[in-house]
């Protein structure tokens, strides 16, 4: 008996043993699993700091816990965190795990995550982090037979997971939806629910709550800091996927709500039988909804009034590529006879009336209708009124509409709680109506559609501390129409910014319903326009930023840290601008003028004209961001006796262009292109540039290590300072580097020849050939007589007894810019022996044709690609005028059609109205003369059309010549 009891608690202790230490022997095996099955299989950085497996926390079961695990995006998301979990958990069934037909999880939970879900403005996600299987398979070792044996029973076979509880504890999301402009932020989510899943037909009960909601669309905060509290429990009957509601309510902030029915999804579709209705009846509910308005004593908000939320949706939701199909829904929203007063505010918004229903059959998404029956609200006695009624949203949208208000917004902070600081002053008035399908207005049947009315702010003032600046618009009047939107007067005031504009805006409505491109042609003038001031973003944002040093502060416009300003594609606006001083950072504008085009994502503009660094530039091109990652620039500068020392102080891409620009005083022209892109910091990216010009100096000082090693050189001081005066030099920049094109510069009586290039990594290779008169090295002769005497005579020049009048020296310059090297190279001088000139002049010679051909052929390539170019864009231009003037006849072939048919109405309507013969005859006779009139008046429209069709078009040939004609005198220049 004891050898047994003895033999038992071996046993006995080996297994508590063997319990203990099984999960030490996997955990190991079993995290590197975890590991590279998570970076095999997904397309971003997963790391997992720790695993945790134990069988004695819920013995007999096995306890899982994966410790701070994170997962950071690749590519264009590198460095950005999707995922930061604190903790997953799993407490998984023993049993299930050695049966291996389903696994079986008691308990499954992520506590502590932060989840950061991003989309492009291209469309794409962040959280699209799954490798497609061909991917997947390309970092798997290869199989034997036996392996694909394997792989293929364990396919076959069934495999399932069943969870009984699961629960998600303080969860934070961020969804930023760029490409649809959407954001969403959920802070400290909780949520659990739990359900028997072993049974077919069990009540599975689930509750959550979020801290805050924030949810934006469109640049519009539909809700800000909402909280919210849901709990949904269903009845599950597993075998027919149908869930039907239990016990269940829904509330955000005060606003609760129920729901009650079931809803279906036996296949891809989705059967409901769904109603809901509010819990509270009271206003009070509603109003917290209203971002700024849940404030920390809205409990003390006094309010009245009655409130009804019902719906119902019934029917099938079914939803392919082609098309989807809607259950019959209603929903409606009534609020009768409401008021609120905050406790701290002396004035009050009364007799609030809403009555607002949306409604559809069943089936297309264009049998919807929205009626916002009523809308009204008086805040401190300003009545606002509002009505839609909107049917076949999709097809054609029929809309009818009104909105009027009447406001004075200084006693508007009377009403609606302000943040601190916050002022509003001035009146807004608006009588808007609008009737009529869109339809009309895409057919340009202006008659059929009804719109007009006018909105006038006058004197309006917002200040706050989120600006740095007060916004004032001292008169702003539209006007609105059919065709367009009439913008008569724009006077504002943005910090020491002064603004005013007239313009047309068209096609407003196909904008707003059919997302098509909203048109504008406005004028623009300013006598004062800071963009660095209208760009700085307050206190609250200056709060936030680290602080920056003297020298960051002081660094040139174009280093400061930006980001790509996408321009928007559906719009399409015509400026003609005009600003007497405009200030960017440290760039200091005057008399800026000229065509700005925004359209197709790019801004084009057309001789822009401004005055700065003691110059002036002319210049045309564009800038496009249909690739946001990179947007190209296309530009043509006339730059005009810019300052050298304030260029360099102001552009450091010219300082790379140039870094001679640095050590030279003076001033400079240029005639230049430049073509490329930038990248996303808004820096040139100065490897994709192409492009070049002729750079004209005037009464120009260079002073720099360069120069003075070659002085040191010659053991002169004729290049250190120099002065390079009148010179016209001719350079392209190509594969990240600028070349100089050879030119001649005379320097203290030494002439020169320069050429080289410098790359965009600041390196130099430079050539200068020089023919320096011994004359110039003055008493030095004789100490360097013997040594330049030995070095010409070992390169085969025998000078005889004396030093040449002019000693020939090529110098080669390369190296780093701020430090390069001087090699200088003897090759012979002026006065040698007849047969040494003879060969150096023959060399000479052919190095001369063997250069003229290379020149000849680079000048060729140049001037095909500069007419080209050209060539291009006047084919553009009498494209772009062609189409336009197209339209032009046909508005003028309409109206002239119209103006017949209403003729031919009206002189129908004079014959018809005749009561006897006699009168009849009299009518014939007045309608012919209407109908000849008539159609005078429209042969005259159509002619006008035409000639003013054809002025479009001749100007564009005019405009197309001018740039051919510069293109050919620019090759002609080369």
């Amino acid at each position: 008996m004891k050898k047994i009891l003895k033999i038992l608690g071996i046993i006995i202790a080996l297994l508590i043993v063997l319990v203990l230490a099984l999960p030490f022997l996997f955990k190991g095996k079993i995290f590197d699993m975890v590991q590279e099955e998570a970076n095999k299989n997904l397309n971003a950085e997963v790391k997992i700091e720790s695993l945790d497996l134990s069988i004695i926390e819920n013995f007999p079961d096995f306890s899982l816990t994966i410790s701070k695990t994170s997962v950071k995006g690749v590519d264009e998301f590198k460095g950005v965190t999707l995922a930061d979990v604190g903790e997953v958990y799993a407490s998984v069934d023993v049993m299930s795990v050695i049966s291996g037909d389903q696994l079986k999880i008691n308990s499954f939970g992520i506590e502590n995550a932060d989840f950061h879900v991003i989309v492009t403005k291209d469309g794409k996600a962040n959280w699209d982090v799954m490798k497609t299987s061909d991917t997947a398979a390309e970092t798997e070792e290869p199989a034997d037979s036996g392996s694909d044996q394997q792989a293929e029973t364990e396919e076959s076979g069934t495999f399932n997971i069943n969870v009984n509880e699961y629960y998600l504890r303080n969860i934070n999301v961020i969804y930023d939806d760029r490409e649809g402009d959407m954001y969403a932020k959920i802070d400290s989510l909780t949520h659990e629910g739990k359900g028997d899943f072993d049974l077919e037909q069990f009540l599975f009960e689930t509750k959550t709550t979020i801290k805050s909601i924030t949810y934006a669309m469109d640049g519009t905060e539909y809700m800000k800091d909402v909280s919210a509290e849901a709990i949904f429990n269903f009845e599950m009957d597993m075998p027919n996927s149908k869930y039907t509601f239990k016990e269940n309510s829904v509330s955000l902030n005060d606003l609760t709500l129920g729901f009650d029915g079931w809803v279906q999804m036996p296949e891809d579709d989705i059967d409901m039988d769904l109603s809901f209705e509010s819990k509270e009846t009271s206003f009070k509910s509603l109003l917290s909804l209203v971002p700024n308005a849940y404030t920390a004593d809205f409990k003390d908000v006094e309010t009245s009034g009655t409130l009804s939320i019902v719906g119902n949706a019934k029917g099938t939701y079914a939803s392919t590529e082609e098309s989807m199909s809607l259950p019959g829904f209603d929903a409606e929203l009534i609020v009768n006879n409401a008021r609120f007063q905050y406790p701290d505010l002396p004035k009050s918004a009364e007799n609030i009336e809403i009555d607002v229903r949306a409604s559809n059959p069943g089936g297309s998404e264009d049998n919807t209708v929205i009626d916002v029956n009523r809308f009204h609200v008086e805040l401190a006695e300003n009545p606002i009124d509002l009505s839609l009624h909107l049917k076949t949203p999709i097809s054609d949208p029929d809309v009818k509409g009104d909105f009027k208000a009447q406001v004075d917004m200084a006693s508007i902070q009377d009403v609606i709680p302000t943040e601190e600081g916050e002022k509003y002053t001035g009146t807004v008035t608006s009588d808007i109506h609008f009737d009529g399908k869109m339809s009309t207005i895409e057919e340009e049947r202006y008659g059929d559609f009804k719109a007009e009315g006018k909105l006038i702010i006058l004197d309006f003032l917002y200040s706050s501390p989120a600006f740095s600046y007060p916004v004032k618009l001292q008169k702003m009047y539209m006007d609105f129409s059919p065709q367009y939107v009439d913008l008569t007067t724009f006077e504002a005031m943005a910090g020491k910014t002064d603004i005013s504009a007239k313009g047309k805006i068209d096609n407003m409505l196909g904008y707003y319903f059919n997302d098509e491109v909203l048109t504008g042609n406005f004028n623009l003038f300013s006598n004062y326009m800071n963009i660095t001031e209208l760009m700085d973003e307050g206190e609250d944002s200056e709060s936030e930023e680290t602080e920056e040093t003297e020298e960051s502060q002081s660094e040139p416009a174009d280093t400061a840290a930006m980001e790509v300003v996408p321009v928007p594609g559906n719009i399409d606006f015509t400026m003609d601008a005009k600003i007497k001083e405009l200030i960017y950072d440290n760039i200091n504008m005057k008399n800026v003028k000229g065509e700005v085009v925004i359209a197709n994502e790019a801004i084009d503009m057309t001789d822009l004209y401004m005055e700065l660094l003691d110059g002036n530039m002319t210049m045309s091109g564009s800038y496009a961001t249909t690739n946001p990652k990179s947007p190209d620039i296309d530009f043509a500068m006339d730059i005009s006796r810019f300052d050298l020392e304030k260029t360099a102080a102001t552009f450091n891409t010219f300082e790379k262009l140039a870094p001679i620009i640095e050590s030279a005083k003076g001033k400079f022209s240029t005639n230049m292109t430049m073509k490329g892109k930038l990248l996303e910091n808004m820096d040139v990216d100065l490897n994709s540039l192409n492009g070049g010009g002729k750079l004209q100096t005037h009464k120009v000082t260079i002073d720099n290590k360069t120069l003075e090693k070659l002085d040191k050189t010659l053991k002169s001081d004729k290049f250190n300072p120099l002065e390079a005066s009148d010179l016209n030099i001719s350079f392209t920049f190509k594969d990240g580097k600028v070349t100089t094109e050879p030119f001649e510069l005379e320097a203290g009586g030494i002439n020169n020849t320069i050429s080289g290039y410098t790359t965009f990594e600041q390196k130099m290779d430079y050539t200068i050939d020089s023919e320096v008169p011994s004359s110039i090295l003055g008493g030095k002769v004789n100490d360097l007589a013997g040594d330049l005497m030995g070095k010409l005579k070992n390169s085969g020049v025998d000078l005889g007894s004396g030093l040449p009048e002019t000693i020939e020296v090529s110098f080669k310059i390369s190296g780093d810019v701020t430090d390069p090297e001087v090699k200088p190279n003897f090759k012979g001088g002026k006065g040698t022996a007849s047969s040494v000139k003879e060969q150096v002049k023959d060399k000479v010679k052919e190095e001369i044709e063997k250069k003229k051909e290379e020149v000849k052929e680079d000048v060729k390539e140049r001037a095909n690609e500069i007419m080209k170019d050209a060539r291009e864009k006047a084919d553009q231009i009498r494209s772009e005028a062609k189409k336009q003037a197209d339209k032009v006849r046909a508005q003028g072939k309409k109206a002239a059609q119209r103006i017949r048919e209403e003729a031919a109405k009206k002189a129908q309507d004079l014959i018809d109205e005749a009561s006897n013969p006699l009168a009849k005859a009299g009518a014939k006779k007045a309608a012919e003369k209407i109908n000849d009139e008539a159609d005078k008046k429209a042969k005259q429209t159509e002619q006008e059309a035409n000639k003013r069709a054809q002025q479009i078009e001749d100007e564009a040939d005019k405009r197309a010549q001018q740039v051919i004609d510069k293109a050919q005198q620019q090759v002609d220049e080369l």
